[in-house]
């Protein structure tokens, strides 16, 4: 529970991170550079919705529109992306969800739209393309354009729970 540290020196006990008592009681999801301009974390809670750490300040705020508020609430995110202009944000039961930095739903993206299955276990993200691994494939969209999937129908069998690109 909470946002913890590991301290640098003996005898290296974990200590909540200045200025987050409000997570205290809150299962940390995950956590990642909010971008790579500022010296803020993105921080995702498992049922209270999302945050933004300013490490400078070690100020915490609410971070993300009232609707993405009530997406978290309803839906279990799972995997983070940070992109140029935004997040990538996997569910356990319905895709992936692309927000601008302010936390606005910029797409929401769905078996209905193209990707192989409504669970999105991790997401990976260079040069303009989104990868993301699902129960049922790959899905490899170059972000904003088309979806391309990997699939049994292309010769994949298995879940895919993992994804790190290389160049």
């Amino acid at each position: 529970k909470g946002l913890k540290y590991i301290s640098s020196e003996p005898p290296f006990a974990p200590e909540f991170l200045s200025g987050t008592d409000v997570l205290k009681n809150m299962t940390v999801q995950f956590v990642a550079p909010a971008s790579k301009l500022t010296s803020s974390l993105f921080i995702m809670t498992r049922s209270n919705g999302f945050f933004l750490y300013n490490m400078t300040s070690h100020s915490i705020a609410k971070w993300g529109m009232d609707a993405l508020q009530k997406l978290s609430a309803k839906y279990h995110f799972y995997s983070v992306e940070v992109l140029s202009d935004g997040y990538a944000l996997g569910t356990l039961l319905n895709g992936m969800y692309i927000l601008d930095t302010s936390g606005v739903v910029v797409s929401h993206l769905s078996r209905e739209s193209g990707i192989p299955d409504k669970t999105i276990w991790s997401i990976d993200h260079d040069n303009g393309v989104i990868t993301s691994t699902t129960d049922n494939g790959l899905a490899i969209i170059p972000y904003p354009s088309a979806i391309h999937t990997v699939t049994e129908n292309s010769g994949f069998e298995g879940s895919i729970n993992e994804i790190l690109l290389l160049n």
